[in-house]
């Protein structure tokens, strides 16, 4: 499998497993389109991270394996607050995956596509009521 040019040295990480499972993410647009999936490193190519682990995780994606997790950043996040959620059922072909959770967000996951990887296909927007 082939990723970005752009992903620093060892990144994915050894320790990425197949894409696979149901997770959730936030999107712009319904349906999602391929702007939905950029990466932070490439919505923002000068910016600068201290940690090599931290840019590896600037060239994935965000998702979650669990919808709680989504919605509180969602709140937590001012940027996130209109932004719409998306539900994927992930497939090896799209890429790697690795959890990456934190104290607040245990179920955070960093999904790196693959080239021509099209995420947006396996992705589609639901109502949330919160």
């Amino acid at each position: 499998m082939e990723f970005p040019e752009y992903l620093p040295d060892n990144c994915p990480p050894e320790t990425a497993q197949a894409a696979s499972g149901k997770v959730y993410y936030l999107v712009n647009n319904e349906p999602p389109t391929p702007e939905d999936f950029l990466s932070k490193r490439q919505k923002n190519p000068k910016l600068r991270f201290p940690k090599d682990e931290k840019e590896c995780r600037a060239c994935g994606i965000s998702v979650y394996t669990e919808i709680e997790d989504l919605l509180k950043a969602r709140q937590e996040f001012p940027g996130l607050g209109n932004l719409k959620v998306a539900v994927g059922n992930l497939t090896p072909n799209l890429g790697v995956i690795e959890p990456t959770p934190s104290r607040k967000f245990p179920s955070h996951h960093t999904l790196w596509l693959a080239i021509d990887a099209q995420a947006w296909t396996v992705f589609h927007v639901i109502n949330i009521t919160e």
